[in-house]
C-alpha cells in the first residue's frame, strides 16, 4: 500500500513594528482625550483597553483607524475615564499602554470688564487652579477666539491672557475663558476713535524726501503705516513718528519703484495717498565747459534733494580726485574743480545720483 505525503504550506506572519507608542497624557475634565499608536503597516489588527477590559465605541468614545495610525478619542472626559489605556496586537505580541490623567480645574480669580481706545493694546486675565494649561479656549460672542498677529493666547503659569496688541471697534462685546468644565466671562468696551485729517497725495523726484501725515481724534495708537499693504516698520528709508494726536510717515532718498499707495490704520480707521515719482534726480544739468590750457575748469549741477549722494565719472570711470581735481558740495549744487587743466582732463564727464545722471564734455582750446 503507498501512501502519498502531502506537504502544505503557510503564509508567514509579516512583521509589524510599533512606530509610536502610548505615552501618559493629562487633560482638563470636560476635554476630548486623544490617544494614538502608529505602525509600520496599515490596518494593523489589534484592541484598545481599559485597565485591561476590552473598550467598545459608544456615542462619547470614537475608534478611528487611519492606515498606520489608531486613535482612540473619548469626549467630555471625566475623573472616571482616568485609568490606564493600552492597545494590543496578538497576532505580533505587541502591547503599548499610557496613564490618562483627569485634572479639574477652578477659576481663582475671574476676568474682569475693561475698556480700551480702538488702537490701543487691551489685556483680559483670569487665574485658574493648575499652571501652564494649553487647552484653554476663548469665546467672543459665542464665537471662537482664533490667534493672529494682533490677538494673541498667553499661558505663564496659572495666569491665563488673551492680549490685543491693537484693538478693533469689532472687537467689542461678550468674551468666555472656558477650561475644562470651569469658565468665566467679561465685557470689553471699546471706546471709538476717528481721523480728523487724512493724508495727502504726495508728488516729487527721485532722490527728494516725502512725509506723510495723519491726524486723529486720540493719541497713544499702535497705527500702522503700509505700502501697497505690506506692513513698514521705521528705518532708514522709512522714518515714523508719532506725537500726540499727530501721526507721520517719511520716505527718505524716493526712488521711482517707491511710488504708489501708502495707507495708515488705526484701529480699523485708514487713510490712504498716493506717492508718484514725477522726475529724475538732477534738476539742472551739466554742461558743456571750454577752458584755456592751464586754466581752471568747473563743472557744474543741481540735484533736487540737497542730502542725496552721488558719484563723478569719467569716460565711464570713477574720477580720480587729487590737490588738482576736486569735488564740492553747496547745498543743492554739485561742483567738480579742475585747478590746473592738462591734457588728460579732456573727455565726457558724468554726475550719477540714483537712477539718474547727467554728462557734459571738456574740451581745452587748440586740442581735440
Amino acid at each position: 500500500m503507498n501512501c502519498a505525503i502531502i506537504s502544505m504550506s503557510f503564509p508567514s506572519v509579516r512583521p509589524v513594528t510599533l512606530m509610536q507608542p502610548l505615552t501618559d497624557l493629562t487633560i482638563c475634565e470636560g476635554d476630548i482625550a486623544q490617544l494614538e499608536v502608529r505602525f509600520s503597516q496599515e490596518n494593523v489588527e489589534g484592541t484598545w483597553r481599559k485597565n485591561g477590559q476590552a473598550i467598545s465605541a459608544t456615542d462619547r468614545i470614537h475608534i478611528v483607524i487611519d492606515k498606520q495610525v489608531h486613535k482612540l478619542l473619548v469626549e467630555n472626559v471625566s475623573r472616571d475615564d482616568a485609568a490606564t489605556y493600552s492597545f494590543v496586537v496578538p497576532a505580533q505580541d505587541i502591547s503599548t499602554s499610557g496613564k490618562l490623567n483627569i485634572q479639574t480645574i477652578d477659576i481663582l480669580s475671574p476676568l474682569t470688564d475693561i475698556t480700551a481706545v480702538e488702537g490701543t493694546k487691551a489685556v483680559m486675565e483670569a487665574k485658574i487652579s493648575a499652571a501652564d494649561v494649553t487647552s484653554v479656549k476663548w469665546y467672543h460672542n459665542d464665537k471662537l477666539v482664533m490667534p493672529s498677529e494682533r490677538i494673541q493666547m498667553l499661558a505663564k503659569g496659572s495666569k491665563q491672557r488673551l492680549v490685543f496688541h491693537r484693538t478693533f471697534a469689532s472687537d467689542e462685546g461678550t468674551y468666555k475663558l472656558c477650561v475644562g468644565k470651569a469658565d468665566s466671562s467679561c465685557k470689553l468696551t471699546i471706546e471709538k476713535i476717528h481721523i480728523t485729517k487724512h493724508m495727502e497725495d504726495q508728488v516729487c523726484t527721485e532722490t527728494q524726501n516725502i512725509t506723510f501725515k495723519v491726524e486723529v481724534s486720540h493719541p497713544g495708537i499702535a497705527a500702522v503705516w503700509t505700502f501697497k499693504k505690506q506692513p513698514l516698520k521705521a528705518s532708514p528709508k522709512h522714518k515714523i513718528e508719532a506725537k500726540g494726536k499727530n501721526y507721520s510717515l517719511s520716505v527718505i532718498n524716493t526712488m521711482k519703484d517707491e511710488e504708489g499707495e501708502y495707507a495708515f490704520a488705526a484701529g480699523e480707521q485708514t487713510s490712504s495717498a498716493k506717492l508718484t515719482v514725477s522726475g529724475g534726480a538732477i534738476n539742472r544739468p551739466l554742461q558743456d565747459v571750454t577752458v584755456a590750457d592751464s586754466q581752471t575748469a568747473e563743472l557744474e549741477c543741481e540735484v533736487a534733494n540737497p542730502t542725496a549722494e552721488g558719484k563723478w565719472l569719467k569716460d565711464g570711470q570713477p574720477v580720480n580726485f587729487s590737490d588738482n581735481v576736486k569735488h564740492m558740495n553747496n547745498g543743492a549744487v554739485r561742483r567738480l574743480v579742475i585747478t590746473i587743466t592738462r591734457p588728460n582732463d579732456i573727455g565726457e564727464y558724468t554726475y550719477q545720483v540714483a537712477n539718474s545722471k547727467t554728462t557734459a564734455n571738456l574740451r581745452v582750446e587748440g586740442r581735440c
